[in-house]
């Protein structure tokens, strides 16, 4: 040993103290700090650190960067990014798309709601299932004999219109039709119905405490599994406002989707 390198501080600093040989030999470029063995073990070599610095500096754009934060630079778009999304939005056509099925009651509720997309073209009709499915949607279920009488309403009906599911069963949707309500628009309703169709109508109803509403109201048949005829009717209604303007009052009428 060369007694240069002992310290006699301690056996273990004098056992891990380097030789004169050693402290006289060539160094060499380290990325160890010597500060936990963890940090040293995951430390990038110079070699990698240099090689990673002139691939960044050839092939990346960093104009995106805020170094506001790491986190945000490390979600941000690149450049190229932003233009591949622009380019995809441009080509994209919206005009087919349709939000009714939002509640935005919740971001959850819309992301996770099931049955609730409107069906693609071609589809007119759900299953028995697909109408009883949780949904912020006002729904309510009558029967297909002709009477349409009222079999099942959901909790969002019931806040729209003010009855519960006991008080409006086995009654019928007159229970909603007031002085305002506009009969031959309700025949001609009836009457599609009957046909076993789809139908729209924008109406003006009444809830249990005798307020005016303007109701959109969606109707769909709802067939068996097993025989795919038509068991009930699964109706939808939306309060589209506007029911103390005469003009927009007036406006009742039935839609064929």
């Amino acid at each position: 040993l060369n007694p240069t390198s002992v310290s006699w501080s301690s056996p273990f600093s004098d056992w891990v103290g380097p030789s004169k040989a050693e402290v006289e030999a060539p160094q060499h470029e380290t990325s160890l700090s010597f500060a936990s063995p963890e940090s040293d073990w995951i430390a990038t070599r110079p070699e990698e650190i240099a090689a990673s610095i002139a691939h960044s500096a050839e092939t990346s754009d960093h104009a995106h960067l805020s170094y506001a934060a790491a986190e945000s630079d490390f979600t941000s778009p690149y450049a190229n990014e932003l233009a591949r999304a622009e380019a995809a939005r441009q080509e994209f056509d919206s005009s087919s798309l349709s939000y009714a099925h939002l509640s935005f009651a919740t971001p959850t509720a819309d992301f996770l709601g099931t049955h609730a997309y409107p069906k693609e073209a071609g589809h007119d009709s759900i299953t028995l299932s697909e109408a009883m499915a949780p949904t912020n949607e006002a729904r309510v279920l009558t029967s297909a004999d002709g009477r349409f009488r009222i079999q099942h309403v959901n909790d969002a009906w019931t806040r729209l219109c003010g009855y519960t599911n006991e008080q409006s069963a086995g009654k019928t949707l007159g229970i909603l039709q007031g002085e305002a309500t506009d009969t031959k628009a309700v025949e001609e309703l009836v009457a599609m119905l009957r046909q076993g169709k789809s139908t729209e109508a924008v109406l003006i109803n009444y809830d249990r405490y005798g307020r005016k509403f303007r109701n959109h109201l969606k109707t769909i048949p709802v067939v068996s599994d097993e025989t795919g005829e038509i068991t009930h009717f699964l109706g939808t209604l939306r309060d589209i406002g506007g029911a103390d303007n005469s003009q927009l009052a007036s406006a009742q009428a039935v839609m064929v989707p």
